[in-house]
């Protein structure tokens, strides 16, 4: 079975056809339920970490410079009580952008 993960998955969903699909709310795996308006903030959130991630490969950051020094913490916090899963969420994310940028053969292309 082929690798999946956030990004390459979010993409072909969205590729799919159903983020346009004929729904009023979506039911995520956490947080809050939305409208289908909020896959454009959702969409968009992505591009951020991965435009951060590429402005960093672009300063000649490492993956592990890249994991201390770009933070989204505070602009979008965990659930309540999840707290503890931040600091393993950021360095995920980071990550997962790096490859994606940096590895051409990558699953999340």
């Amino acid at each position: 079975m082929a690798k999946c993960d956030a990004l390459a998955a979010t993409r072909n969903w969205i590729a799919s056809g159903f983020a346009g699909g004929d729904v009023d709310h979506i039911v995520p795996g956490h947080g809050p339920v939305v409208t289908k308006a909020y896959l454009d903030v959702q969409i968009g959130f992505i591009y951020e970490w991965i435009g951060a991630v590429a402005t960093g490969v672009a300063k000649g950051w490492s993956q592990e410079e890249c994991i201390a020094k770009i933070n989204f913490k505070s602009r979008y916090p965990v659930d309540i009580g999840q707290d503890e899963s931040m600091d393993y969420i950021q360095r995920t994310n980071v990550i997962k952008c790096y490859r994606y940028i940096t590895e051409p053969q990558s699953s999340l292309r």
